[in-house]
């Protein structure tokens, strides 16, 4: 009887060890300090994919002050990359969100009062074509805003394109401005 209560005591303490083992690891990983944690924006942007197209990091640039009013503008900053072994094009953007949705060749055509829009923007074969970076890019305009876009909004927005199709998704309003470079993405065209 003796013999059992001392490996009793033995289990008994081997498991109290493992269960205090356990509290120490799991309380390193506890609080914004662990080597876990990492801060990272709320909004990044959404991607979506069409045929050989995939749309990347879109959003709607953040607003200058609060919010973007209502029957203002606003932009979208996105990668559209054309996976695919032949061109494509951007034939068309829309929203219930703007009444308009306008595309321009750059910053400068899309200025105030500009009637120079584009109908169409090429996406040639393995390459990535940033739209609202910066001022020599493409540019989408949300125009005559439906209502008051506050950051992290969400949208819903369509792209047409002329090979790949149509594809339907959610966008939100940054929440702070952008990267100062346009984000990156490496293509290879497929072979067929």
């Amino acid at each position: 009887m003796i013999a059992g209560s001392a490996g009793s005591r033995r289990v008994g303490v081997g498991a109290a060890l493992a269960v205090g083992a356990l509290l120490v690891i799991g309380g390193c990983a506890a609080g914004q300090d662990a080597q876990t944690a990492e801060e990272s924006p709320v909004v990044d942007g959404v991607s979506a994919n069409v045929g050989d197209i995939a749309l990347r990091a879109v959003a709607v640039a953040p607003p200058q002050n609060n919010s973007h009013p209502k029957g203002g503008d606003a932009t979208l900053q996105l990668v559209i990359v054309n996976g695919g072994g032949s061109d494509d094009q951007l034939t068309g953007v829309s929203t219930l969100a703007a009444t308009q949705v306008r595309i321009f060749a750059n910053q400068q055509a899309a200025s105030p009062g500009s009637p120079t829009t584009i109908s169409r923007v090429n996406l040639p074969a393995g390459l990535a074509v940033p739209f609202g970076y910066s001022p020599d890019q493409p540019v989408i305009q949300l125009h005559d805003l439906t209502e008051q876009l506050f950051p992290a909004q969400t949208i819903q927005l369509t792209f047409q394109f002329g090979k790949a199709g149509m594809v339907t998704f959610t966008a939100a309003v940054h929440l702070a401005p952008g990267p100062s470079t346009t984000p990156r993405e490496d293509v290879r065209p497929t072979e067929n």
